[in-house]
């Protein structure tokens, strides 16, 4: 089950205005969350963290990306798009946006190139 994915105006300061995330997935159970980022960072070779969000349902582990954006962000996509990934783009939120508080979690980074 997915929890509504907040959007803001406008990004946070320091992140161009066109950034996006690839949001792969909300979750209740962080484990849930914490394998999927895993996942998606091998797949994707970037980095994928889990960020804790709070809204009325309570709490929930969204998988996402940094904030990317032209042809970072493309790239990602494009990678994504032929694992046949399931993601949509979220515009980064506002500090104080009324939608929810998302709180930066653990990064999983990518696993070392072995060429």
């Amino acid at each position: 089950m997915l929890a509504e994915a907040p959007t803001a105006a406008k990004a946070p300061a320091g992140v161009p205005a066109t950034a996006k995330q690839l949001v792969f997935g909300s979750y209740k159970n962080p484990e849930t969350a914490k394998n999927l980022a895993a996942q998606m960072s091998r797949l994707l070779n970037a980095n994928v963290r889990v960020e804790s969000f709070h809204n009325e349902q309570g709490v929930w582990y969204r998988v996402a990306t940094h904030s990317y954006a032209g042809k970072v962000l493309s790239i990602l996509q494009r990678v994504a798009d032929r694992h046949e990934l399931a993601y949509w783009l979220l515009t980064p939120q506002l500090p104080n946006s009324n939608s929810g508080t998302v709180t930066p979690g653990e990064r999983v980074p990518p696993p070392p190139n072995l060429h």
